[in-house]
């Protein structure tokens, strides 16, 4: 129950924080935006690569075990 009263408290203070802080709000809003979406895409492409290099370990992995098991047959 204390956290919902805190919560509701500080939703109201930051609605009226936005509403008397408008114009401030928004230049915040235009300085942090594109930061966070270079920084998104960043967190995104290395993602991408660590999941690329991933997948090519396991397809060199992968054709260690077929030579070796074809060698184990012979």
């Amino acid at each position: 129950m204390v956290a919902f009263v805190l919560g509701l408290v500080a939703f109201v203070l930051g609605l009226v924080g936005i509403i008397g802080w408008g114009t401030d709000f928004v230049t915040v809003l235009k300085g942090t935006v594109p930061l966070i979406l270079l920084l998104g895409g960043l967190i995104a492409l290395y993602g991408a690569y660590t999941a690329q290099q991933d997948k090519m370990e396991a397809k060199k992995e992968g054709k260690k075990e077929e030579k070796k098991e074809k060698k184990e047959k012979k």
